[in-house]
């Protein structure tokens, strides 16, 4: 088999990075010191960072700059000064989880490849084709993805697949989880996750165990698969770890890779390096991943295994790797001397002194060629060096060195300068400036839009019952008899597997939808849905991009995100809808975390809604504070929103009537309410 595989390995730092190009990578992802989803990794500075890439570069190497977090409208002008650097010195691509960013880089950075991160949640055919359509070259699915489903997205869209192979999981799906943002602030989406997926829960019970805390992935036995699959990368996990996991783990996967592209029929795994792999990290355990779909029982690290939590990987020492050149010297007798490199289809040429006659030793090429082998700390080795030379003459071996030495930089220069670009948007635009002014009057304006989200038909009744101008949201059970009067909700995951349970022909009896995913966006555009589209608030409007890009899309109605203060909120100049009341979704997990609906409970004794989703194969775990933004009548009045969401789960339907008659609901003793983000922000 003939077809090109990457291999991308991750860098949390420089000396990561020249360890998995050491170990065989041919690709390496990393982040700056902004804009990244590790921001506690040992992350290069400026000038370090472009240094790894003209380093990446030398040897061939590709290297992308991961800028998969959600920026803000006042941090874009940052973002640009940010990116600038990286783009001139040649970046190969960018890993981008905003939609917003995703349409300011297509517009302002050309010729950058740009990578839709697994941060988007990307499980479908129909998302793939729209972000291709839109010019981006990679997508990297979400990781629940089985083999089957991988499949059917590369046969129906030519676009790159970027998948996982090794490293941690997280349980929920990636950009989807705000469990770590609602508890302590550190939010997932901007690079700060706390992990509280990993802490102890229980289900009610006395008996702790870390019941949302997922094993690590390896894949040594599914590499045959993955590339039958049309995977083009293999991505491991581990930008907090260090050089030698990151070497160690590059090493065997690229053994394996490469045994498979030679010799198909003879691919074997040998237990010494599978021990050797789950030894490099053993944390949590290890699983297949979701590839192989009857797996999933097995994924969950209900306790960690014995032995040393750390790292325990003991692996020789790096070797530092280098470039292979050849050289030719020409020595004349008058002439300048001419010493001629090249490697990787690059060349330089360079001159030097004029040789004198010898008046004892003359030199000789083995002498010369000794001298010029001496390649010390540069990047090269010379494989070869053709030596002409002239009999009896002299050259001071400092004038060697000294044309070698130009001679390697130019040679460098040369490797490098293909890749450079020019950025010229700088100069010819005018920043935004934005300002909060607190003391601004407040605008009495009322929403244009009250929408209902409504879980059962006890809530539908209740909500019915009031007689208000407002629109409902809800499943296709809970709106049966009511589809004129409401939005029908499709799921928040949209498998494949699961499309034909989305009453696709049956659309036009709602007032219109409300979709979560750009898959979702993407398939009713394909199948020439022409009614109303509302987008909830996992449809990320971080900034005025992503706004913009979403109403190209065909997007009516937006949401403001969850996770900005309402300063930022105002930052925003299109009017969206604002949840005001609710339990916040935490996290979206294929796992079954409980056998039947129930709660997960906490070392604090908090006290969290599950769902399952049967229909649609995920689970929802909801927050164990209900939000609620009833009582700040006047900062409302300030965003002045296009309107209200109020977000039902578990009320009974009293309850449901006295929160839209303006209070709140009372659910039980113990109950908190919280404002959520509203004040703090991320």
């Amino acid at each position: 088999m003939k077809r090109k595989v990457e291999l991308l390995a991750p860098a949390g730092s420089i000396a990561s990075l020249k360890a998995a190009i050491s170990a065989g990578a041919d690709a390496v992802y990393i982040g700056g010191q902004k804009f990244g989803a590790r921001a506690f990794a040992k992350n290069p500075e400026t000038e370090d960072l472009l240094a790894g890439i003209s380093y990446a570069h030398l040897y061939g190497k590709q290297i992308y700059l991961t800028v998969n977090t959600l920026i803000k409208e006042r941090e874009l002008e940052e973002f640009r000064e940010f990116l600038t650097p990286y783009y001139e010195a040649g970046i190969d691509g960018v890993i981008v989880q905003d939609l917003g960013i995703v349409k300011l880089i297509h517009e302002e950075f050309p010729g950058l490849p740009i990578h839709a991160s697994t941060q988007m949640s990307l499980t479908t055919k129909y998302g793939a084709q729209l972000l291709k359509d839109y010019g981006l070259t990679r997508i990297v699915p979400a990781r629940e993805l089985t083999l089957d489903e991988v499949r059917e997205i590369k046969e129906a869209v030519d676009i790159e697949l970027e998948c996982f192979i090794h490293g941690a999981m997280c349980v929920g799906y990636s950009g989807q989880c705000l469990f770590s943002s609602m508890l302590g602030g550190r939010s997932g989406n901007r690079g700060a996750c706390a992990q509280p997926c990993r802490l102890p829960f229980s289900l009610g019970d006395d008996r702790e165990q870390t019941l949302i805390s997922m094993k690590d992935m390896e894949t040594l036995h599914l590499i045959p698969q993955l590339i039958q699959a049309g995977v083009v990368s293999f991505k491991i996990e581990g930008r907090m770890k260090s050089p030698d996991y990151v070497y160690q783990v590059v090493k065997i996967y690229r053994k394996y890779i490469d045994l498979y592209l030679a010799s198909p029929q003879q691919y074997q795994v040998a237990k010494t390096d599978v021990k050797s792999l789950q030894s490099a990290y053993r944390r949590r355990g290890y699983s297949n991943g979701y590839y192989k779909e009857s797996q999933k029982g097995s994924m969950l690290s209900l306790n960690r295994p014995e032995g040393k939590p750390e790292e325990v990987i003991e692996v020789e020492e790096i070797p530092e790797k280098k470039i292979t050149c050849t050289g030719r010297i020409t020595i004349r007798s008058g002439q300048d001397i001419c010493f001629r490199v090249n490697s990787g289809g690059s060349e330089a040429t360079v001159y030097g002194v004029v040789p004198s006659p010898a008046m004892n030793q003359p030199l000789s090429a083995a002498a010369v060629e000794k001298r010029l082998k001496k390649t010390g700390n540069t990047p090269f080795v010379f494989a070869h060096i053709q030596v002409d030379l002239d009999e009896g003459l002299y050259l001071a071996m400092g004038a060697l060195n000294e044309i070698r030495r130009i001679a390697l930089e130019s040679l460098k220069n040369n490797l490098l300068d293909c890749y450079l670009r020019e950025q010229e948007w700088f100069s010819k635009r005018t920043p935004r400036t934005l300002a909060v002014n607190e003391k601004a009057p407040v605008v009495k304006s009322h929403p244009q839009i009250y929408l209902i989200h409504v879980s059962t038909k006890a809530q539908l009744e209740a909500a019915l019952s009031l007689d208000r101008d407002q629109q409902l949201i809800g499943t296709e059970e809970v709106l049966s008899g009511a589809e004129e009067k409401g939005y029908l909700e499709l799921p928040i995951i949209f498998r494949p597997s699961r499309q034909k349970q989305v009453p696709l022909n049956n659309l036009e009896k709602y007032r219109g939808v409300y979709i979560h995913n750009l898959d979702e966006l993407a398939y009713l555009k394909e199948n020439g849905y022409q009614g109303e589209i509302i987008a909830s608030p996992r449809l990320y409007t971080f900034n005025e991009y992503a706004v913009s890009f979403l109403k190209a899309q065909g997007v009516d109605v937006l949401s403001y995100p969850l996770e900005l203060n309402r300063h930022e909120l105002r930052d925003l100049n299109t009017p969206m809808v604002l949840m005001v009341y609710g339990r916040i979704p935490l996290m979206v997990t294929a796992q079954q975390v409980t056998l039947t609906e129930g709660e997960l409970v906490d070392r604090y004794q908090k006290k969290f809604p599950v769902k399952n989703s049967d229909k649609y194969c995920y689970n929802v775990i909801y927050n164990s504070a209900i939000l609620s933004l009833l009582k700040e009548t006047e900062a409302l009045s300030r965003l002045s929103p296009q309107g209200f969401l109020y977000y039902f789960t578990g009320e009974e339907g009293e309850e449901v009537r006295e929160v839209l008659l303006g209070n709140e609901a009372q659910t039980g003793p113990g109950v908190d309410y919280t404002k959520g983000h509203w004040n703090r922000g991320v």
